[in-house]
């Protein structure tokens, strides 16, 4: 497995977990609702997580759930976060240093995921999940809430990257809840900053299918990373290469315009990845290569030409060399 593939495991992992993770999100602005979402963030354990039993967990989620139901959508934002069918619970995301960086919550209605940080909708777009690359997501889920679980499951992830896991548990005890935790710095192996869609189900013989999507953004040191700074090079001398090399003199260079733009492409493309203001997704990393492919192809043919350093030479003027003495 590649190392971004591991980087898929572990929003598949959250994912799976999240079969897993939303809460109701109706507008209410009254009183009410700003103390409920303040006594839903003392809830939510800063400092060093605690290791959760499923009874303990149980507690917490019924504490987390009466809150949230009357929380206001005051946060979040953004396209793209849903949870279906007879799941829900709840998921922490703490830092290196075990602070908490993010936490959201899923009532198991068909009512979008919660951040039970400010009351808006979880896992969107302009709101991902956040997860430290060296930190560690503490989970809890249920499916369903009561009465057996679901049996000879198997479950399915695919995110916007381009990759996908699956598995499943014949789970013949019909166990319906399940808490642990993730240790990211398992599945990503070095320091990255990125943000990727992933879509996941789960299926069983005995349920109604658990179906999600939403956005996972791991949370690094972005461009400052040595990912981050090799795209920011790669970028760099491709500009460079585009400017000194590309650049119309004599003649055109719609050749070499082609070349140093796609690596210029190459490199603005990753560098937006790395710096999440783009989703690591097939269409607009595509989208940017072939912008500045396209933008080095028209400079090589229709930039501003360079001043030549010497004017060449006049046909039949070629200096003879002196064989005289």
């Amino acid at each position: 497995m590649t190392r971004l593939g591991r980087i898929w495991r572990v929003g598949a992992a959250l994912l799976a977990l999240a079969l897993t993770v939303g809460a109701p999100a109706t507008a209410q602005e009254d009183e009410a609702s700003t103390d409920a979402l303040e006594r839903l963030k003392h809830l939510v354990p800063e400092g060093q997580p605690a290791a959760y039993d499923v009874d303990e967990a149980d507690a917490i989620y019924e504490q987390l759930a009466g809150l949230a139901a009357l929380t206001a959508a005051s946060g979040g934002g953004g396209s793209g976060s849903r949870l279906s069918g007879p799941c829900g619970g709840f998921a922490y995301s703490y830092d290196d240093n075990r602070f908490i960086v993010d936490a959201a919550a899923d009532l198991g209605d068909e009512a979008p995921p919660i951040d039970l940080l400010d009351g808006g909708q979880a896992f969107t777009s302009e709101n991902p999940f956040r997860v430290d690359p060296d930190g560690v997501v503490l989970y809890y889920g249920f499916s369903p809430r009561d009465g057996q679980g679901p049996v000879d499951h198997h479950w399915t992830i695919t995110t916007s990257g381009g990759s996908g896991d699956d598995g499943g548990d014949p789970n013949l005890e019909g166990a319906n809840r399940h808490v642990g935790a993730i240790d990211v710095g398992d599945h990503v192996p070095f320091d990255v900053s990125v943000r990727v869609e992933i879509d996941g189900d789960l299926v069983s013989q005995n349920l109604a299918a658990c179906t999600g999507t939403g956005y996972v953004e791991i949370v690094g040191r972005g461009l400052l990373s040595p990912i981050g700074i090799l795209a920011v090079a790669v970028l760099v001398v491709a500009l460079v290469g585009l400017v000194v090399h590309a650049r119309p003199a004599r003649t055109r260079h719609p050749i070499r315009g082609l070349v140093w733009g796609l690596m210029f492409g190459i490199g603005l493309a990753f560098a937006l990845v790395f710096s999440t203001i783009i989703v690591l997704a097939r269409q607009p990393v595509a989208m940017t290569i072939a912008i500045g492919t396209v933008a080095g192809l028209l400079w090589g043919v229709l930039g501003p030409p360079r001043t030549p350093k010497s004017p060449p030479p006049r046909a039949g003027t070629a200096t003879q060399p002196d064989t005289s003495g």
